[in-house]
């Protein structure tokens, strides 16, 4: 120990030589370490949020919708004569030139030409506006000249008789003008654009994401490598941040989307496509490094701290212990038995909690991940079984032989069924009953107006037998034999190759569902062919309608939505309106079969977003949003199993701290009793003095003020015999006064003696200061104005008072008095004051002050005091009173002050002095309430009867 003392200043200078090696010597190397985990995971997850976001833009049909959606709401939001628009269409175009062509119209359908790119036709543009307006107000049909104009104008492809409205839609078939976008009709108008297919289409994206990119980004770089060109975009050296990405890409394949570090820059590399390699860099900014050096000087100056506080604890341990004091103690000896080993539990059980809900977080993606998936893959089987389902059904139609009767059926069951599209021939080829939907079936009409010499074909081989079923011709290869086979045959080779059941075909960039069944006569004998299809996004809705809200219930506490492309209104089932954050994680989706996931911290607690771009369901996302509920509940039975530990041990550390502390804890219990016994104003109790130390000392001084307390009290009976004990009567009037002291005895005095002539002499005093050597001074007033030989006349009795005082106090105390003689007959009154507050007469309910000014008695060996005569009229209200009345604080510790006594007193007047003096210390209680007292307190009053 003494070894330790005597080296001290050693560790103070070994602290000193640390810290000063931290702050001149360490200088950490500009260069990533094993440290810089955190700092390149955080890097790693932004360039996986930027490949993902630019991986879901990659598309162009999507990637332009949005721009012509935002284009749409400029359309809207335009008021200064279509000069914004005009500026909008110039830069879109300069920003993609080739790709679009425009057509607006106002809101009457009438072409703008200004505003057109190309000579439209007019009045058919005019007819499709008017027309579709009215179509999606739903109060007709589009009518059949449209579908011309929507086949010659818009392309051939393009749906009819349905909404097509804010959609990039394929068009044509092997023209430059391969999509269109209609936006919604308006109070404004609509404008009609053409896309067109330019080379490089599915780079034309990509390469804008990054040329916007660079522009508002400049930490970052990024660029795309071609694999079929072997070349980048941009070439490398202009917006790469090295020019070795090119040898890194080798490197980086077994790796993609993995952070790699070449000396102090960071990159990384995703594979969106077998063609396209995205590639980002970042260098790391030297605010990082100089970051690390910092915490790394603050570290060692903390650790060297640290090292001088314990050394001077321990080697002026003595000293501090004294300085402690027994509130101290205790409170380490809690902290030591348990607040430390609970604050160690609590930070295990935190970090616990947080990984654990780390793991079921991922356990519960992974299952949300899974069920989306199974559920993107179950439309095959949905479609088999609408197969199934429609053969049942068909079966009982096979007695039937009436065509009427069959016709019927067929309605009911295109009913049923939300059949989009259905034809019924007989053995000789004919047409007995067609029906058709809201489908863009344009492709296919040429091939049902000669469908009927096939169908017949197909029945002449089921009567020489032979076999139709799996004689499936592809397309690609009738395109390979083209001349050889006939578009009749082909078509009968793709709907008949499985008979019964439903399946996908896909021709002419049209994918269809179709269903193909032989109808029996009674004796067995094929008679009608009946043939259905559905457009296979009909099929698809069909399927989230049916089976989207069974996943609701798969999937504990989860609400799926199935939106369709970049339209989020189009939602299924429908929701209220999507928070900024939910289309945010919309957007950021990637190609179809990349599960996104996202935590989103909402009032109620967190939500998880799972959600990706479906590979079956073509063009749709579905996106999952579960509760955190469950999650919580797992948790909350962990915490409670925690929180019992917990206790469990603050229960046995606190049990150990108290019976530790017992020592300190019985003197205290004794001391409590004291105290309660002071309240009590028990002056006689003595506390038995045990224990050692500061205890001892404790309780040996509180039985000391015990003993002062009951001779203070014995000098505070004393003191209440100076003061008048009653009321003092003259003929017509009262007089009756109050002192309420600080302490035990007070420096304030009131008296009122009687005179002869039916006269009585008012004296209120306060002394300097408050206690005993103030309540001295006060029996010295006492003792004078008690002697026989003293005048009963106020300018006189308060000479010989300050004459005494002044000899006597040598001007260690003074006081303050005035001195009034109330002539009850004359109805007058003669003041003389000496520095105390100013009488107050009440008279109508106004307050009227008597201004004597002068010095205190004991500060000048003679005083000059001035004396004054009132005469008073029969309702006035005559009160003396000290300052410890105006200066007591109230609840907002601001003092009462002379105006607010003054405005109140009036009125608080009673029909006695007492009654008067009670109301006002009435007022002041519930004015002060339970502010501390200040200063001693004095009223007198003296009121005509």
């Amino acid at each position: 120990m003494e070894v330790f003392k005597d080296k001290f200043w050693l560790v103070v200078v070994v602290a000193f030589l640390i810290t000063f090696q931290g702050i001149f010597f360490s200088e950490e190397e500009k260069n990533f370490s094993k440290s810089d985990s955190g700092y390149l995971e955080n890097v790693e997850n932004t360039f996986d949020s930027l490949f993902l976001n630019i991986e879901g833009n990659s598309d162009p049909c999507r990637f332009f919708e949005k721009i012509l959606f935002k284009l749409k709401n400029a359309w809207l939001s335009d008021t200064n004569g279509n000069a914004l628009i005009k500026r909008a269409v110039t830069r879109l175009k300069k920003r993609f030139p080739g790709v679009f062509e425009f057509s607006f119209v106002n809101r009457d359908g009438n072409v703008i030409p200004e505003l057109c790119d190309f000579p439209p036709p007019k009045v058919m543009i005019k007819k499709f506006f008017l027309d579709y307006r009215s179509f999606l107000s739903g109060k007709s049909a589009l009518p059949e000249r449209q579908k011309t104009f929507i086949q010659g104008f818009l392309g051939k492809f393009v749906p009819f008789n349905q909404q097509i409205h804010n959609r990039v839609l394929f068009a044509t078939e092997g023209f430059r003008k391969r999509y269109v976008f209609i936006s919604r009709p308006s109070s404004k108008g609509c404008f009609i654009v053409h896309l067109n297919q330019v080379d490089d289409w599915n780079l034309l994206t990509l390469r804008d994401i990054i040329k916007q990119f660079q522009k508002k980004r400049t930490s970052f770089k990024l660029g795309f490598f071609d694999n079929d060109s072997k070349t980048f975009f941009p070439p490398l050296g202009v917006y790469c941040v090295n020019k070795e990405v090119k040898n890194l890409l080798t490197e980086m394949s077994d790796e993609k989307g993995k952070a790699i570090v070449r000396g102090r820059y960071v990159y990384s590399a995703k594979l969106i496509s077998p063609r396209i390699c995205l590639v980002a860099g970042k260098a790391v900014p030297d605010s990082y490094f100089e970051k690390k050096r910092l915490l790394h000087i603050t570290a060692i100056c903390v650790l060297a701290i640290l090292l001088v506080i314990f050394a001077s604890l321990y080697h002026y341990r003595e000293y501090f212990l004294k300085m402690l004091t027994i509130r101290n103690k205790l409170m380490i000896i809690f902290a030591a038995s348990a607040g430390i080993p609970l604050l160690i539990v609590v930070f295990n059980a935190f970090s616990f909690l947080m990984d654990k809900r780390q793991i079921i977080e991922s356990e519960v993606f992974s299952q949300v991940a899974v069920g989306l998936n199974k559920f993107d893959g179950g439309l095959q089987a949905f479609i088999k079984d609408i197969g199934k389902e429609l053969s049942s059904e068909l079966e009982s139609l096979q007695k039937s032989t009436r065509q009427d009767s069959i016709k019927e059926d067929l309605e009911k069951l295109v009913s049923r069924n939300e059949i989009s599209y259905i034809r019924l021939f007989d053995r000789k080829g004919k047409l007995v009953f067609r029906k058709e939907g809201n489908m863009g079936v344009s492709a296919f009409e040429s091939l049902f107006l000669d469908f009927g010499p096939s169908v017949v074909k197909m029945f002449k081989q089921i009567d020489s037998g032979e076999a139709i079923v799996g004689k499936r011709v592809s397309l690609e290869t009738a395109k390979r034999k083209k001349g050889q086979i006939d578009e009749g045959n082909l078509l009968l080779s793709m709907i008949t190759s499985n008979i019964g059941s439903a399946s996908l075909m896909e021709m002419e960039n049209l994918k269809i569902v179709t269903f193909t069944y032989l109808l029996r006569d009674q004796a067995g004998q094929p008679s009608h062919f009946v043939f259905i299809f559905w457009e296979k996004k009909q099929i698809e809705n069909l399927y989230l309608k049916k089976h989207l809200l069974k996943l609701w219930r798969d999937i504990p506490q989860t609400r799926v939505w199935a939106v369709w492309g970049n339209e989020l209104e189009n939602k299924l089932p429908p929701a209220k309106k999507w928070p900024k954050t939910m289309i945010q994680f919309v957007n950021s989706l990637g190609v179809g079969g990349s599960v996104r996931t996202q935590i989103q911290k909402e009032p109620k607690g967190e939500v998880l977003l799972t959600g990706f771009r479906c590979k079956a369901l073509e063009d749709r996302f579905l996106i999952a949003r579960t509760s955190d509920s469950m999650i919580r509940r797992e948790l909350g039975v962990i915490k409670y199993q925690i929180l019992g530990i917990i206790f469990f041990i603050a229960f046995f550390s606190i049990s150990s701290a108290i019976f530790l502390a017992q020592r300190f804890l019985n003197p205290a219990s004794r001391l409590k009793v004291g105290i309660e016994m002071l309240r009590s104003r028990n002056f006689n109790f003595r506390s038995e003095v045990v224990g050692s130390g500061e205890w001892k000392e404790l309780l040996t001084t509180f039985n000391q003020i015990m003993e002062g307390m009951k001779e203070l009290e014995v000098a505070k009976v004393l003191q209440d015999g100076f003061f008048p004990s009653s009321s003092l009567d003259l003929t017509n009037w009262r007089i009756h006064g109050v002192c309420i002291p600080t302490m035990q005895v007070g420096g304030d005095y009131f008296d009122y003696v009687p005179v002869k002539d039916n006269k009585a002499l008012i004296l209120v005093g306060d002394v300097s200061g408050h206690g005993v050597s103030a309540a001295l001074v006060v029996a010295m007033a006492k003792a004078i104005l008690s002697h026989p030989l003293t005048p009963l006349n106020p300018k006189e009795t308060l000479e010989i008072l300050n004459y005494l005082f002044f000899k006597t106090l040598r001007r260690k105390k003074n006081m303050t008095c005035v001195a009034c003689l109330l002539d009850a007959t004359a109805g007058t009154i003669t003041v003389s004051n000496a520095g105390q507050s100013f009488p107050l007469i009440i008279r109508n309910d106004k307050v009227i002050e008597v201004e004597l000014p002068s010095f205190p008695l004991g500060v000048k060996k003679t005083t000059k005091l001035e004396i004054a005569e009132f005469v008073l009229q029969p309702d006035d209200i005559l009160i003396f009173y000290t300052d410890g009345i105006v200066e007591y604080p109230d609840q907002e510790g601001k003092m009462i002050g002379y105006e607010r006594f003054f405005s109140d007193i009036s009125k608080r007047v009673g029909k006695t002095p007492l009654e008067t003096v009670k109301n006002t210390m009435v007022w002041l209680e519930s004015i002060v309430k339970n502010s501390p007292q200040r200063d001693d307190i004095t009223l007198v009053v003296c009121q005509k009867l």
